[in-house]
Protein backbone atom coordinates (compact mmCIF):
# COMPACT_ATOMS: atom_id res chain seq x y z
CA UNK A 1 0.00 0.00 0.00
CA UNK A 2 1.32 3.67 -0.88
CA UNK A 3 0.35 6.61 1.05
CA UNK A 4 -0.10 9.28 -0.30
CA UNK A 5 0.44 13.01 1.41
CA UNK A 6 -1.39 16.19 0.20
CA UNK A 7 -2.24 19.64 1.25
CA UNK A 8 -6.03 20.49 1.61
CA UNK A 9 -7.96 23.18 0.63
CA UNK A 10 -10.68 22.86 3.97
CA UNK A 11 -13.06 25.42 2.74
CA UNK A 12 -13.47 23.06 -0.97
CA UNK A 13 -11.51 20.08 -0.09
CA UNK A 14 -10.16 20.27 -2.92
CA UNK A 15 -6.66 18.55 -2.96
CA UNK A 16 -3.51 20.44 -3.97
CA UNK A 17 -0.54 18.69 -5.55
CA UNK A 18 2.62 20.43 -4.74
CA UNK A 19 4.08 21.56 -1.09
CA UNK A 20 2.68 24.57 0.84
CA UNK A 21 5.59 26.25 3.05
CA UNK A 22 6.45 28.90 5.57
CA UNK A 23 9.65 30.17 4.95
CA UNK A 24 10.98 32.96 7.53
CA UNK A 25 13.09 35.03 6.49
CA UNK A 26 16.42 34.82 7.80
CA UNK A 27 16.90 37.14 11.32
CA UNK A 28 19.83 39.63 11.27
CA UNK A 29 21.66 41.16 14.41
CA UNK A 30 23.89 43.73 15.17
CA UNK A 31 27.05 42.21 14.84
CA UNK A 32 28.89 41.91 11.38
CA UNK A 33 30.56 38.87 12.41
CA UNK A 34 30.08 36.25 15.50
CA UNK A 35 31.30 33.51 17.31
CA UNK A 36 30.77 31.77 20.51
CA UNK A 37 33.08 31.15 23.20
CA UNK A 38 33.28 28.69 25.48
CA UNK A 39 32.92 30.18 29.22
CA UNK A 40 35.58 27.31 30.61
CA UNK A 41 38.19 28.18 27.83
CA UNK A 42 37.83 31.57 28.93
CA UNK A 43 38.21 30.64 32.47
CA UNK A 44 41.65 28.98 31.38
CA UNK A 45 42.75 31.41 29.32
CA UNK A 46 42.26 33.96 32.61
CA UNK A 47 44.45 31.75 34.67
CA UNK A 48 47.01 31.15 32.32
CA UNK A 49 50.32 32.44 32.55
CA UNK A 50 49.80 34.03 28.92
CA UNK A 51 51.14 37.63 28.66
CA UNK A 52 49.38 41.01 27.48
CA UNK A 53 51.27 40.93 24.04
CA UNK A 54 49.63 36.83 23.55
CA UNK A 55 46.55 38.11 24.49
CA UNK A 56 46.32 40.91 22.28
CA UNK A 57 47.47 38.20 19.25
CA UNK A 58 44.84 36.38 20.64
CA UNK A 59 42.51 38.92 19.73
CA UNK A 60 43.43 39.83 16.38
CA UNK A 61 43.00 36.16 15.18
CA UNK A 62 39.77 35.99 16.94
CA UNK A 63 38.77 39.38 14.85
CA UNK A 64 40.06 37.74 11.26
CA UNK A 65 38.61 34.98 11.79
CA UNK A 66 36.60 32.90 9.02
CA UNK A 67 33.96 30.45 9.30
CA UNK A 68 34.69 27.23 11.04
CA UNK A 69 37.52 28.51 12.65
CA UNK A 70 39.99 29.17 10.10
CA UNK A 71 42.38 31.50 11.03
CA UNK A 72 44.30 33.50 7.45
CA UNK A 73 47.33 34.82 9.30
CA UNK A 74 49.27 37.52 7.73
CA UNK A 75 51.90 38.51 10.07
CA UNK A 76 53.30 41.11 8.99
CA UNK A 77 50.19 43.01 8.69
CA UNK A 78 48.63 41.69 11.72
CA UNK A 79 51.25 42.79 13.82
CA UNK A 80 51.46 46.03 12.04
CA UNK A 81 47.39 46.14 13.49
CA UNK A 82 48.05 45.90 17.04
CA UNK A 83 51.56 47.81 16.94
CA UNK A 84 53.92 44.93 18.03
CA UNK A 85 57.08 43.62 15.78
CA UNK A 86 56.50 40.52 13.78
CA UNK A 87 59.12 38.53 15.72
CA UNK A 88 56.84 39.41 18.89
CA UNK A 89 53.60 38.33 16.76
CA UNK A 90 55.27 35.15 15.76
CA UNK A 91 56.67 34.44 19.26
CA UNK A 92 52.73 34.92 20.79
CA UNK A 93 51.84 32.64 17.79
CA UNK A 94 53.81 29.73 18.99
CA UNK A 95 52.87 30.38 22.70
CA UNK A 96 48.97 30.21 21.96
CA UNK A 97 49.62 27.18 19.90
CA UNK A 98 51.46 25.65 22.43
CA UNK A 99 49.11 26.34 24.91
CA UNK A 100 46.37 24.74 22.52
CA UNK A 101 44.17 27.30 21.82
CA UNK A 102 45.07 27.93 18.04
CA UNK A 103 45.63 24.88 16.34
CA UNK A 104 48.44 24.39 12.93
CA UNK A 105 48.91 22.12 10.26
CA UNK A 106 50.51 22.24 6.81
CA UNK A 107 48.58 21.16 3.80
CA UNK A 108 50.52 20.70 0.53
CA UNK A 109 52.85 23.10 1.53
CA UNK A 110 50.68 26.06 2.99
CA UNK A 111 50.22 26.32 6.81
CA UNK A 112 46.73 25.88 8.30
CA UNK A 113 45.85 27.97 11.24
CA UNK A 114 42.31 27.10 13.15
CA UNK A 115 40.70 28.08 16.82
CA UNK A 116 40.66 24.95 18.50
CA UNK A 117 36.87 24.21 18.77
CA UNK A 118 36.83 23.62 22.12
CA UNK A 119 37.48 27.30 22.79
CA UNK A 120 35.23 28.69 20.24
CA UNK A 121 33.24 28.38 17.37
CA UNK A 122 32.12 30.23 14.24
CA UNK A 123 29.92 28.34 11.97
CA UNK A 124 27.32 26.17 12.11
CA UNK A 125 26.85 23.57 14.82
CA UNK A 126 26.97 20.83 13.18
CA UNK A 127 30.54 21.77 11.94
CA UNK A 128 31.23 21.85 15.02
CA UNK A 129 30.82 18.45 16.29
CA UNK A 130 31.98 17.26 12.99
CA UNK A 131 35.61 19.23 14.13
CA UNK A 132 35.48 18.68 17.90
CA UNK A 133 35.45 14.60 16.60
CA UNK A 134 37.79 14.91 14.07
CA UNK A 135 40.55 17.13 16.50
CA UNK A 136 39.77 13.82 18.95
CA UNK A 137 40.70 11.37 16.21
CA UNK A 138 43.78 13.25 15.50
CA UNK A 139 44.99 13.37 19.21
Amino acid sequence: MQRRIANVDVETGEVMDGLVAFITPKRHNAFNGWLAMAQTALLQLAASDLRGTDLKVLLICLAKMDWDNGIPINQSEMSRDIGIAASHFNRSLKRLIDFGIITRRVDQGIKMYRLNPHFGWKGSAKNHRQAVTNLKLSS
